[in-house]
């Protein structure tokens, strides 16, 4: 096959993600271009700049190697354009935390990408790349093992779009199970979360942390079982993990149950969704910004603890990876390394519809991320 023009496109560049992802993308020596239905809306950048609508989708695939898709919420938008890569041969990455949407990618196109040679490798921000591949070590230099993973943001801010998204991909899951098509249950032969299987608990008292956390509701567990999945079907090794989210106070753990019940209950409605996405600081109780300042996101860091279990050693490690402000400084890395790993060693990497973890276990990735300033530290017992 001819080389293309490019070796990464960056699609949905108008987004305030994307933003960030462009000035990364910036300080590569690859060819890269931005795309987006307005151009005008796309930041101030060096790189090329290409209009496309949706439906001029695989005229954009077809000129790279790789696409990189912000547009969300995916569960939306997201089906056209994995099926113009996977029609055109081209690699694709997606920043998605949409369990739901990632289930349906996964057994509708993991069979057609395989046939067709194409990497479509999905989460691979913040959601939820640092949590598979920090599972994914500890596994790797501890055997079989239970892994609990608790994950702490401070000072985060979240812009309105990415409001959105939840709150439109939340609603779309509510619909699609009224009119009975099941998103993330599962039958017997597919994927199910390590929260079903083991019963995880709502919410626990950590004296490591200091802190209550809850049992953590986004795409993680269900990436990291998918991985586990793989590696158990590949004999490296096998392992259960329970993802929580650290909430600090027993006032924060019952505020943040307020709020999620709040969210829940009021998405299955029309109406009552609109409210949502038009009051979003009031139902956010101030954490959704129309736009954080890089004041505002400066402040932020993230932080995951991993503690492993080896069942046969009782040998215990731990694992701390920090970095950035989760969602759009971190992702930002998290993303444009995935992309150069995927575009430099693309020979390490297998076809299909892979997790983090699958897609990027051979690469130079953790080594890329630490060149970035995302810390791993690990200790033992």
């Amino acid at each position: 096959m001819a080389k293309r023009e490019y070796d990464i496109i960056l699609y949905g560049a108008s987004g305030y993600t994307a933003s960030y992802i462009i000035k990364e993308l910036e300080t590569s020596p690859l060819k890269i271009a931005v795309s987006a239905r307005n151009l005008s809306r796309i930041p101030e950048t060096m790189l090329p700049k290409i209009e496309c609508s949706l439906d001029e989708i695989e005229t954009l695939v077809s000129r790279t190697e790789l696409l990189i898709n912000c547009v969300g919420p995916y569960t939306l938008y997201g089906d056209p354009v994995i099926q113009a890569c996977i029609k055109h041969s081209t690699n694709y990455l997606d920043i998605c935390g949409e369990p739901g949407f990632l289930d349906h990618v996964y057994k509708m196109y993991n069979k057609k990408a395989k046939n067709k040679n194409v990497k479509i490798v999905q989460s691979a921000g913040f959601d939820s790349l640092p949590g598979d591949m920090g599972v994914y070590l500890l596994n790797k230099s501890g055997g079989s093992s239970n892994i609990e993973m608790v994950i702490s943001a401070k000072n985060v801010a979240v812009n309105r779009t990415t409001w959105e998204s939840l709150i439109l991909s939340l609603q779309n899951f509510y619909k699609k199970n009224r009119s009975n098509e099941k998103i993330i249950e599962s039958n017997s032969n597919d994927i199910t979360t390590d929260h079903k299987k083991h019963n995880v608990p709502e919410y626990a008292y950590s004296s490591t942390l200091d802190s209550y956390i809850v049992k953590f509701r986004g795409s993680d567990p269900y990436v990291i079982k998918r991985s586990n999945k793989y590696f158990k079907d590949k004999k490296a090794y096998e392992s259960s993990v329970s993802c929580y989210m650290k909430i600090g106070s027993i006032f924060n753990l019952f505020t943040y149950y307020l709020v999620v019940l709040c969210i829940f209950v009021l998405c299955r409605f029309q109406f009552t969704t609109s409210l949502l996405i038009k009051y979003y600081n009031i139902f956010s109780l101030g954490l959704v910004k129309d736009r954080p300042s890089p004041k505002e996101l400066s402040d932020s860091h993230f932080e995951i603890h991993f503690t492993s279990k080896n069942s046969s050693t009782n040998k215990v490690q731990r694992l701390k990876i920090t970095g950035p402000d989760p969602g759009y400084a971190g992702t930002s890395i998290f993303i444009t390394q995935s992309a150069y790993a995927l575009v430099e060693e693309g020979s390490k990497v297998v076809p299909g519809v892979l997790t983090p973890s699958i897609a990027f276990h051979k690469t130079k990735l953790i080594e890329r991320l630490k060149s970035k300033g995302i810390q791993f530290k690990f200790e033992f017992d």
